[in-house]
């Protein structure tokens, strides 16, 4: 099975991005090609970067998952993105608050309506990385896309929208890996559009 990953970009005018000069094409998922593109944010974006970087437990795929999912790559979204229970979000990744709870040695076996106790990785870039790197080992690889996608229902479930999702954040990582030493540091944004959840 291919694991894919995905850019969450509903906010981006996409009048005012252009795609990057070296990136030939958009991801696809299936015969669908997604839009993409990428942009200047501003030198705190670069900031954030190094930030999650120096926390430890970080990989370039927790980056581009941070791209994807939000444009400041910081967790100053709506709490919980909005949602509670299981369903709330957290960190600049935005994990739920069921592969928290199931997968996280700090929430295991926690209910979901403790969900208030994730915001732990708010603002806490190495909390956020720790916990993602957690609900990889417990759920596996496969399984940390379908979770962060819908939760337990999504467990098993590998449909087009999580095949969509992942192949955005892997368009990314190939992006940051073309120039690793400017894309991790500099205030350059990557972006696929995916729906939000």
């Amino acid at each position: 099975m291919n694991v894919k990953i995905y850019s969450l970009a509903a906010t981006v005018a996409l009048a005012a991005v252009a795609a990057p000069a070296f990136a030939l094409t958009c991801p696809k998922e299936g015969s669908n090609t997604l839009q993409c593109g990428s942009y200047w944010v501003s030198n705190q974006y670069a900031t954030n970067k190094r930030s999650s970087q120096n926390a430890g437990n970080w990989r370039v795929t927790w980056l581009a998952v941070g791209m994807i999912e939000t444009s400041t790559l910081d967790s100053n979204y709506t709490y919980g993105d909005g949602k509670s229970g299981d369903s709330a979000n957290f960190g600049y990744m935005k994990d739920n608050w069921y592969s928290y709870r199931t997968a996280v040695s700090n929430f295991r076996g926690q209910s979901s309506s403790q969900w208030n106790n994730g915001a732990i990785a708010n603002g806490n870039y190495g909390n956020a990385q720790n916990f993602a790197n957690q609900i990889v080992s417990y759920f596996g690889w496969t399984g940390y896309w379908e979770v962060h996608r819908g939760g337990q229902s999504r467990l098993g479930v590998w449909n087009s929208d999580t095949d969509e999702y992942y192949q955005g954040v892997n368009w990314i990582q190939q992006q940051i890996n073309s120039n690793y030493g400017q894309y991790t540091t500099d205030g350059t944004r990557f972006w696929v559009s995916v729906p939000a959840i």
